[in-house]
């Protein structure tokens, strides 16, 4: 280990440094452990010195590096180091990071001693990586052994972008002094002639074992660079007198410089190097050609090769690296040099971004606002494979470019767990975030590994029934994000697919505008059509199919200069109508019949390419996979549309090697892509028609093994118990899914509060427990789960038939029995029947009596209180509450004693005991703060403002109320901050604060609209006549405490305490006649009509008879 400060061991929250690798002027590469994914990566952390005077921004190394990751990022080739992540460390330097080579060479040392013909076929990767870079636009311009590594496995690497550019970017002479062209250092600029010059000195060094020229003195070698000849005849005498050894005074001491810091160039090693004292690891068989191969090498049309790439005018070298590599060919027929598909996947898949200037722009400028601090929501919706995800990752780039924290959460379309899209964004956040013990066990339903991401043990949280862990889940999710610091671009894929996911979104865009924060989602509008109605707080971007120059420009990345050829942008057109996936497809097909993507143009092109459309684009992909990877494709298939290695390795006969060749095979049959860590179909399309070819046993049979891996990888894990669920079902095995299905209810009922999805789990459980005796036991757990979400749902007939069912079947069971019975007192007193709920709850509590049971005591008696204070038996309704008070204190479960506490203050309240009332409200205030229950707080807040309303105490009721305003808020329940806005209304009239008075007014009737609180809606309409009152206009406010009397939504209490206090005020300072008529005058009126003339600008108008 390395001595370091503390801070930094771990950067960003994310990566632990192992160990140093290399350091030098520009920064340090150290070997780290990434915690989210367990792997091993190769982190550069860059040190960002400040601008000397003078130096213009563009200059500064941390726009340098900047670009490099811009590039890097967008690049993907075999034969390139593939970027992973970036970011900003403690010290606010830039880092990012890659893929770690072990014991990864310099291409010289790899070359030392190797035939000619396996010195040509590294010199063949290299061009095959500047050939993509340079269709790219970019220059890579520091070129040199150290930057051309060559792994284990005998693949070359480019790496080391930091003085690269790209066409667009302005030019100036930088790079390596050994490797410079000539043109560069005469200020002529770089371009892809001046790379391919660095690589006629590296195949030099590689084939003579020498520089071209002397490097000792700086002024020789650029005299020679300029004017001097190199020795061509050493390359064919090397070849003659067979391996050449690599030079020590220079090219073999860069492994060296690059592990010392302050040695010569200043290296920014990004991979793993042996230092030229240790032996490097054996080269396999077939990176090491049998040396009779060199008999089919030309050494000196390698010789002429080279000669060309050294010559000093730019001009007189190879066009391209493609005209360079055909020459290589010609010279040194080396397999290799074909393209692979691989390759063809490099061009195809990450050309450069072409064809949403409008979309990225508008993007781009909304996360300009957002680091700012004026955060917006975006959803873009088109069809499948118009471009959304490549739309995102580009955007997801420029976010960490710009120093954002970019979180990405997707959905699934089936055997996704719950809230879905929201478990690796909080898996991240969870590393950078303090988190306290209630928000570490919340957040441990989402993320099951939560313990060993934060490095200690986490507590349960206290219970909490459906909606308030639901509730509280959401708040703990938003409290999170609101405490980051650094801007976040919060990417959310495949909305579609949502339900419950959709809660925790709708809440961080009410207070996106206020923070450093861009949402976007992206949703098939083939699929979800009315998504933006859902959401109509995000802003709508849809994606149209591409156009006809859109469609020329993606060609030509792809293809070069034959992609605009006029009958191949037409045949794209034609065929694509516009879509890029399906573009992406008719290239793949055409290279596929023509050998390569360079040979598209020379061929004549057919006048159709599918035929079935996107079934033969399937099958052709589907086939492009070999037989012995196919079991575990389709093992993958029906475990779900995301791959989870851990459950195939278990469920699969494939070696640790294996898996690494199944996983390359399938990516290169572009079968699966990798998003953020997480490997998945390409298309769910693909999982499909895999799973639709199977014969029904052998899907039974498949299923059942994926069951067994599961819980073999995930033993014990609740929060797999519905992929569980799932896969045993489809097994056929529905005895074995039935525990799973019973805690997936029990989730989804009391945790998440996901009430459809739960009712679609219990239909299927009561299917399988339909007339099985031994089995009765399930089945009475699933019908008071139902009676229990039928009740949160308002469905109170079916929560009726439902507890009378399960008590006819619970008759033998005398705990079932009592919990069934207190689900019929709850419907029947929430239906008005108080008499037969109080009787259901009386039957209850004997039982619970009879049985001993504590929490079954604890459940009847606050039934029965409930159903007395209904009853206006106020004095057994509080002993009830009491007593079941102290029997949940003693069983420990505080959110009853807490919900008992304000069942106590409301009766205190009835009373006008304001004291008791204030006492129990403070009581289970603290209660629910302790356990994290956001919404509990912001009621009992909202009403110990009420109780100091009544006690006419306005400033604390204005304090009270602001307080739950904003906690209401926080939680995002609109009703809750309906009611406290009309509550806060009251204070500020009779504190004289009119203006603030009639915006809270204003706000509440508003809101009130949109969710449907009728209640709520009048008691504002009533603040409005108090409001009118202090303004002197009393007729209107006599028309509008008339229209709230008469109104049946206002209760009795509303009626006696504020309205008709109001109306004697009023008919004492106006006529007899001249009030009656003001009183009259919205008579008939619809409530929509009277708010609507209240929020005009003028005073409203008379609107007698109007609906």
């Amino acid at each position: 280990m390395f001595s370091e400060n503390a801070s930094l061991l771990v950067i960003d929250g994310r990566y632990v440094l192992d160990e140093k690798l290399g350091a030098g002027g520009m920064g340090i590469v150290y070997r780290a452990t990434d915690r989210l994914t367990g792997g091993v990566v190769a982190l550069k952390r860059v040190q960002v010195q400040p601008a000397a005077p003078g130096e213009s921004d563009s200059e500064s190394l941390e726009v340098v590096l900047s670009r490099e990751f811009q590039m890097l990022a967008g690049l993907r080739h075999p034969n390139i180091i593939s970027v992973l992540d970036y970011g900003f460390d403690a010290e606010h330097q830039p880092y990012y990071t890659m893929t770690l080579v072990e014991n990864a060479r310099t291409i010289l040392e790899a070359g030392q001693n190797q035939p000619t013909a396996e010195k040509a076929r590294l010199i063949g990767e290299m061009l095959l990586a500047l050939a993509y870079l340079h269709r790219r636009g970019i220059v890579h311009r520091d070129l040199k052994p150290r930057n051309v590594l060559v792994t284990p496995a005998g693949q070359v690497k480019v790496l080391d972008f930091g003085l690269a550019m790209t066409d667009d970017q302005p030019e100036s002479a930088a790079g390596t002094l050994d490797y410079i062209a000539p043109e560069v250092l005469g200020d002529q600029g770089a371009s892809p002639q001046s790379d391919l010059y660095a690589v006629g000195v590296i195949a030099y060094e590689l084939l003579s074992g020498v520089h071209p020229f002397r490097t000792a003195d700086a002024g020789d070698l650029v005299r020679s660079i300029l004017y001097k000849t190199p020795d061509l005849s050493l390359l064919n005498a090397a070849s003659q007198n067979g391996s050449s050894e690599s030079r020590t005074d220079a090219s073999s001491t860069h492994v060296a410089r690059a592990l010392l810091p302050g040695m010569g160039e200043t290296p920014t090693m990004l991979v793993s190097v042996l230092p030229p004292t240790m032996p490097g690891p054996p080269e396999p068989t077939p990176a090491s050609p049998d040396p009779a191969s060199d008999k089919a090498v030309d050494v000196s049309g390698l010789a002429a090769l080279v000669g060309k790439l050294l010559q000093k005018s730019p001009t007189l070298r190879p066009r391209s690296a493609e005209m360079a590599l055909a020459a290589l060919q010609s010279a040194a027929d080396v397999a290799v040099i074909q393209e692979s598909a691989e390759i063809r996947e490099s061009f195809l898949q990450m050309s450069p971004f072409s064809g949403r200037s409008e979309e990225i722009g508008r993007l781009r400028a909304a996360l300009d606002q957002a680091r700012a601090g004026r955060g917006s929501a975006w959803l873009i919706g088109g069809e499948s494979g118009v471009g959304k995800t490549r739309l995102l990752d580009e955007l997801r780039i420029r976010a960490l470019v710009e120093g954002a924290l970019v979180l990405r959460g997707q959905g699934l379309a089936e055997g996704g767990l719950p809230f879905q899209y929201w478990r690796e964004v909080m898996r991240r956040l969870a590393l950078i975030t303090a988190l306290s013990d209630i928000e570490a066990g919340v957040l441990r339903s989402l993320v099951p590994d939560l313990a060993s991401l934060i490095g200690r043990s986490v507590p349960e949280p206290p219970a909490m029934d459906g909606s308030g862990a639901q509730q509280r889940l959401i708040m703990t999710i938003i409290d999170v994000f609101k405490r980051q610091r650094q801007p976040i671009l919060l990417l959310l894929e495949d909305l579609h697919w949502a339900d419950e996911s959709l809660e925790p979104l709708r809440q961080l865009i009410r207070f996106a505008g206020e923070q450093p924060w861009l949402i976007v989602g992206s949703y098939r509008t083939d699929e979800t059509p009315d998504l933006p109605e859902k959401l109509p707080e995000m802003k709508h971007l849809p994606l149209a199919r591409l156009d006809e120059a859109a469609i020329a420009a993606l060609s030509s990345a792809m293809l070069g200069e034959a992609g605009r050829q006029r009958s191949l942008v037409d045949l794209l057109k034609r065929e694509s109508d516009g879509n890029a996936f399906f573009m992406v497809e008719i290239v793949r097909a055409l290279a596929e019949e023509a050998g390569s993507l360079s040979a598209i143009g020379e061929r004549t092109l057919p006048v159709h390419i599918f035929t079935e459309g996107v079934k033969t684009i399937v099958r052709r992909r589907l086939a492009r996979v070999p037989a012995w990877a196919s079991p575990a494709l389709t093992l993958a298939a029906v475990a779900g549309q995301q791959i989870d290695l851990k459950v195939l390795a278990a469920g699969a006969a494939l070696s640790e090697d294996e898996w690494e060749r199944w996983l390359t095979v399938c990516v290169n049959a572009s079968v699966l892509h990798r998003v953020d860590d997480v490997w998945r179909f390409s298309h769910e399309k693909l999982r499909d028609a895999l799973i639709a070819a199977l014969p029904a046993a052998e899907r039974a049979a498949l299923h059942r093994a994926v069951a067994q891996a599961i819980e073999a990888t995930y033993p014990h894990d609740p929060a797999y118990a519905e992929r569980l669920a799932e896969q045993w079902f489809a097994a056929g095995e529905d005895r074995l899914a039935l525990p799973y299905i019973l805690r997936t209810v029990d989730t989804l009922a009391n945790l998440t509060g996901e009430y459809a999805r739960a009712l679609k789990w219990i239909d299927q459980g009561l299917a399988i427990t339909a007339d099985q005796p031994d089995l009765i036991d399930a089945r009475l757990d699933l019908i008071q789960f139902q009676g229990k979400v039928y009740g949160h749902t308002g469905a109170l007939d079916d929560a009726y038939v439902t507890y009378s069912v399960g008590l006819a079947a619970a008759n033998e069971r005398p705990k079932m029995r009592i919990v069934m019975l207190n689900g019929l007192s709850r419907v029947r007193w929430q239906r008005g029947a108080f008499a037969e709920a109080k009787a259901d709850a009386e039957t209850a509590l004997a039982l619970a009596v009879e049985l001993g049971d504590r929490e079954s005591l604890a459940a009847s008696l606050n039934t029965l209180g409930n159903a007395a204070y209904r009853q206006g038996n106020w004095t057994l309704a509080r002993r009830c509450f009491a007593d079941a008070m102290t029997l949940y204190d003693a069983l420990g479960i505080r959110q009853q004693v807490a919900a008992s506490l304000t069942n106590l203050a409301i009766l205190a309240a009835y009373e006008q005991d304001w004291t008791t009332t204030r006492g129990y409200f403070e009581q289970a205030l603290s209660v629910f703060r302790a356990i994290g229950d956001r919404y509990g707080v912001a009621l009992c807040l909202s009403n110990l403002g009420g109780v100091a309303t009544y006690q006419r105490d306005w400033e604390s009721a204005c304090d009270y109320m602001e307080q739950g305003l904003s906690t209401f808020r926080q939680s995002g329940n609109r009703y809750g901050e309906v009611d406290t806005l009309a509550g806060l209304a009251a204070p500020q009239i009779m504190l004289g604060q009119l203006e603030a008075a009639w915006e809270t007014i204003c706000t509440g009737l508003r809101l009130g609209q949109q969710v449907g609180a009728t209640r709520a809606l009048i008691e504002l309409i009533i603040r409005s006549a108090q409001y009118c009152e202090e303004r002197g206009d009393l007729h209107l406010s006599a028309a509008l405490a008339g229209f709230a009397e008469s109104h049946p939504a206002a209760d009795a209490e509303t009626v006696q305490f504020w309205i008709l206090p109001l109306l004697e005020r009023l008919a004492a300072h106006l006529a007899a006649e001249r009030f009656a008529a003001a009183k009259a005058t919205y008579a008939g009126a619809s409530i929509e009509a009277v708010i609507a003339a209240l929020l005009n600008v003028g005073a409203p108008t008379a609107l007698a008879g109007r609906s």
